[in-house]
């Protein structure tokens, strides 16, 4: 009967410490230096001659409400786009052939699933594993976005000023701004992009108190009272990340007053400054 290597790694750890590895090769012929090191791990980690016990692996079941839910989170369009052109097609188990729109997410799945996790701990929502998730999303075919042009150019817009503000400082550097402050407007920028392309839009709310994510307020047009509305609600409430926006602004044009710029740099860079934003 053949015995089992964990099973000889087992017995071996009884006795691999009270002999050298060459003693041990002359008392057991055949012994590899390999398994007395497997075995003095066991002994050390273990316990000489102690049992492995394997862990349970306890697999889950995949509830409809549950999985609803997600496909619902997903298919929000914060974080999925229905694009105007070419199509899929989704094969049943029936072998029926349904033709859909094609859809691209617009999140890398690993922020995608953090974002939920977080949701769901906000809400007391017990969800599936993360490696669930994962399966489900890879189940859930969809495109990648590599490009917004076209899809989202508002987006795409912002993004290409964000990087013409990162541009903006660098040269600021370049007339005499100190390296601190360099990197303290760097991080705020990279802050601010993250902030507006990722978070921004979950906060926007038709009843929020705050004046930068009210909705209803945003799309209200104070010279056409057809096409305003007024809200029930004051905007007294301050959020942090939109504050810093306009103070990240602010912070530039000072440092572009304080630096000595010769004039027609000066009104190039004021003029780039008045077209980002």
């Amino acid at each position: 009967m053949k015995v089992h290597f964990t099973t000889q790694t087992q017995i071996l750890s009884l006795i691999v410490n009270s002999f050298t590895k060459a003693e041990l090769q002359k008392l057991i012929p055949g012994v590899s230096l390999f398994r007395i090191d497997s075995a003095r791990k066991h002994a050390l980690v273990t316990g000489p001659g102690h049992v492995i016990n394997k862990p349970k692996v306890y697999r889950m079941k995949l509830s409809k409400p549950k999985l609803t839910h997600f496909i619902e989170f997903i298919m929000n369009p914060l974080y999925s786009s229905v694009v105007g052109f070419g199509q899929t097609v989704l094969k049943l188990s029936s072998n029926e052939n349904i033709p859909i729109p094609k859809v691209i997410r617009n999140l890398i799945h690993a922020r995608i699933i953090s974002i939920y996790q977080s949701f769901c701990k906000e809400y007391d929502f017990e969800t599936f594993s993360r490696a669930s998730l994962y399966r489900i999303l890879k189940v859930c075919h969809a495109s990648k976005q590599r490009a917004l042009q076209g899809l989202d150019n508002i987006t795409a817009a912002g993004m290409n000023s964000i990087d013409n503000l990162s541009k903006l400082v660098q040269k600021l550097e370049t007339f005499g701004m100190s390296q601190p402050e360099f990197k303290s407007l760097t991080d705020i920028i990279q802050l601010i992009n993250q902030f507006l392309k990722y978070e921004y839009k979950s906060h926007l709310n038709r009843l929020d108190g705050c004046t930068d994510h009210c909705t209803t307020m945003a799309l209200s047009d104070p010279t056409e009272p057809k096409f305003s509305a007024s809200c029930n609600h004051n905007h007294e409430r301050q959020c942090e990340k939109c504050a810093m926006v306009e103070s990240c602004l602010d912070m530039i044009n000072e440092k572009i007053n304080q630096i000595e710029i010769p004039t027609t740099i000066l009104e190039e860079k004021n003029f780039s400054l008045d077209c980002y934003v």
